[in-house]
This record gives structure tokens, C-alpha cells and sequence, in this order.
């Protein structure tokens, strides 16, 4: 399968539209000819510069000359199969690798039989994005600034999911067109291992079949890559993030 797939492509709109409202909720998304960026302050996301289209010399000079000279510690995301490989380009500017994700996707069908007694609700309040904030630095080395919640979280769904009355993890729904974007599925780290991430995945797919979505898109890390084979999703492309 290549880049050009439209289920590839689709999955990548997805992701790069999620950051998109985000950076515009703050006035800090910015396009350029052949690349894109969004820079939030206080917060560790979105963060990115991605390109639109194959990388070359000129286009790199660019995004040095607008972007990385200012603001080296944005994340590239650079998206490639196992037939077409990484491009030279970001080694001969100087950039590492910082994590590789996996794109996903399943094509939406049956429902996930509910097991377990997870309940899963939109983060509203401030006081539960900043729950959900701080579950999802637990469970991920990272933050997302419960404000981020609060300013695009009428279109992008962001849920808690409780145990008990106890919230345990995170989860994310972002619509575009017929795809369902499940982003940010995590657990935190004294609460894994007790089936929590299927549980979640399980209900975050049922509401995207719910919503009349065709097809579901991911980007897995290599820890979370089995569940969702297991669950149904194929690999279709890499994507490593790199920084300078």
C-alpha cells in the first residue's frame, strides 16, 4: 500500500486536521506552501511541522528559514511505508528519531461486545479536562493543556473513563467526514494490565458506528500495536516523529 492510498491519506487528514483546530482555537496554526505548523505555548501538544508532500531540498530550506530556526523543538512527523522507506532529507538536515507510531485503520461494521464496568464520559468541566489532562501525562510522559479542552472540545470529543467512580484513563473521538480519528486511548500506569485499554477502544468504536463512521482510524505505539490487530485494525504506514 502506498502513501497515495485513500485510506492512508484519509487516516493522516484526520490527524492533521485534529491538530489543525487546535492550533487555530490559539491562533497558532500556520500553512505554508508544502508544509504546515502549529506551535501552542505551555502545552506539549500539538507542537508539530508536517509536510503535504514529498520532501526536498527547497522545501526544507523553507521550513528553516519560517520555522525551525526559531522554533527547533517542534516535532516532524514523517509519514512513510515499508516500500518507499524514510527520506534522506531529515538525516542530512540533522534531525532524530524521537518515537515511530504504526497507521491503523478497521473499517467499521459490528459492535464490541461491552465487558468490564468501565463508564466513559466527556471531559465538560474544567475541573475534568484537567482530570483528563493529568490522567493523560500519567499515562503518556506528556501534556496536553486542559485549556486545549475547554476551547475545542464542542467538536473533539475527549473522554475520562472511571472504574469505580475512579477515573483510570483517557481517550479521544475526532470526526472528519466519515472517519473516526480514536486518538490519546490510554491507562494509567498503577492501572494497566486489567483489560482497561480494550475496554475503552471497545466503547470509543461503538460510539464512532453510533455516529454513522465508515471506517476508524489510529496511529498505535509499538506498545499498543497487538491490541489493535487483535481488535481487527491492519497496518498501512509508519510515521516517525523526528526533532533536530
Amino acid at each position: 500500500m502506498k502513501l497515495e492510498s485513500p485510506i492512508i491519506k484519509a487516516n493522516i487528514q484526520n490527524l492533521t486536521s485534529l491538530w489543525q483546530e487546535a492550533g487555530r482555537a490559539y491562533q497558532s496554526y500556520y500553512s505554508f506552501s508544502g508544509f504546515d505548523y502549529c506551535l501552542i505555548q505551555n502545552s506539549d501538544w500539538p507542537n508539530r511541522l508536517w509536510f503535504n508532500e514529498p520532501l526536498d531540498k527547497e522545501k526544507m530550506d523553507l521550513a528553516f528559514q519560517k520555522v525551525l530556526s526559531i522554533s527547533p523543538g517542534l516535532i516532524l512527523p514523517h509519514w512513510y511505508t515499508k516500500e518507499q522507506g524514510v527520506s534522506p532529507w531529515l538525516d542530512t538536515y540533522g534531525f532524530s528519531l524521537l518515537f515511530n507510531q504504526i497507521g491503523m485503520s478497521l473499517e467499521l461494521g459490528s459492535k464490541f461486545q461491552r465487558t468490564g464496568n468501565l463508564v466513559m464520559k466527556r471531559a465538560s468541566s474544567k475541573p475534568e479536562c484537567q482530570i483528563w489532562s493529568d490522567l493523560f501525562k500519567a499515562a503518556f510522559g506528556y501534556r496536553i493543556n486542559p485549556d486545549i479542552l475547554g476551547k475545542i472540545g464542542h467538536t473533539v470529543r475527549f473522554y475520562l473513563a472511571y472504574h469505580d467512580d475512579v477515573p483510570i484513563g483517557t481517550g479521544i473521538i475526532h470526526n472528519s467526514k466519515d472517519i473516526a480519528g480514536i486518538h490519546g486511548v490510554g491507562v494509567i500506569p498503577e492501572a494497566r494490565g486489567n483489560g482497561y485499554a480494550r475496554q475503552i477502544m471497545g466503547a470509543l468504536i461503538n460510539e464512532a458506528i453510533d455516529d454513522g463512521s465508515a471506517l476508524a482510524t489510529l496511529q498505535a505505539s509499538d506498545m499498543g500495536k497487538n491490541l489493535y490487530l487483535k481488535m481487527g485494525f491492519k497496518e498501512e504506514f509508519m510515521i516517525g516523529n523526528y526533532v533536530l
